[in-house]
């Protein structure tokens, strides 16, 4: 049994690492993704800055729209799995193949997921804070741009 607790363990803290991993991609992908909008509109925010808006609210429109970009994708990804988890609550996942090693765990053979609320919360928080903070240099970007320079190279 102890050694089972462990294995548990271990598998617990292997699953934190490679959500860690998955996050630190979705990360540069905000990133880049917030960069090239940026760069794409650099003429639009010169514009902006040149008739008056400051650079604080050039800032809060970015990062505005890489939070709006989290939600839309945290609410795609919500019907996605939603759809999956409805039909695997339905059908479950079949393990027969694995039926011996399931029995010593004392697993049957047919998986149905388990729905856990906190779990997901937690995600839901941790991807717009890391979709809002993943913004900021972007934004920084977007708020600095001067408005005669951005004008003249585009």
């Amino acid at each position: 049994n102890k050694s089972l607790v462990q294995m548990v363990d271990i598998f617990e803290k292997s699953i934190v690492i490679y959500v860690i991993i998955v996050f630190m991609g979705a990360a540069f992908g905000i990133v880049n993704t917030m960069l090239m909008a940026v760069f794409e509109r650099m003429r639009e925010f010169g514009i902006l800055r040149a008739v008056g808006t400051g650079r604080w609210t050039l800032f809060r429109m970015v990062i505005y729209e890489a939070l709006f970009i989290c939600i839309l994708g945290t609410l795609g990804g919500f019907a996605l799995i939603g759809l999956l988890h409805v039909l695997w609550m339905r059908h479950g996942l079949d393990m027969s193949v694995f039926a011996e090693s399931l029995a010593l765990f004392g697993s049957d053979v047919i998986i149905k997921p388990a729905f856990n609320t906190g779990m997901m919360v937690e995600t839901v928080v941790t991807v717009l804070i890391m979709g809002t903070m993943s913004a900021v240099w972007p934004a920084i970007r977007a708020a600095r741009l001067q408005p005669a320079e951005t004008m003249r190279k585009g």
